[in-house]
């Protein structure tokens, strides 16, 4: 399948697993232009950055984005097929609970010596 898709499409875009609905594009798509998936055109409503992906299907606020074949998100919003999808209109999801002992403080509290040890000196300013 994949090597079909990319036939396909010229090697504008790539579909990782057949179940996803979000394309990455593998260049800069044009927003009005259309690529092809399947029988169907999927119309950009945005412009699209090579690396960054894009709906296939019309979505609801409320609906998983699978990639890899996995629930990886919901979108927030409404959107049209051919939608770049952005940390503005997905958020990230996860399938089952989140274990208890997680948490973003957990991250927070990690010791600057700890974190240069797993870092080096490439610690951003903020850390």
């Amino acid at each position: 399948m994949m090597k079909d898709a990319l036939d396909e499409n010229s090697g504008k875009y790539i579909q990782l697993h057949p179940a996803d609905n979000v394309l990455v594009a593998l260049q800069d798509l044009i927003k009005g232009s259309s690529v092809p998936l399947g029988d169907a055109l999927i119309f950009l409503q945005d412009d699209i950055s090579a690396k960054h992906k894009f709906f296939t299907t019309p979505m609801r606020q409320g609906d998983g984005v699978t990639m890899y074949g996995v629930l990886v998100g919901r979108v927030q919003h409404d959107l049209p097929a051919g939608s770049v999808m952005t940390v503005h209109n997905t958020v990230h999801a996860v399938e089952g609970p989140i274990p208890g002992n997680l948490s973003m403080r957990m991250y927070g509290s990690i010791s600057k010596k700890n974190r240069e040890r797993s870092h080096g000196d490439n610690l951003p300013s903020w850390a």
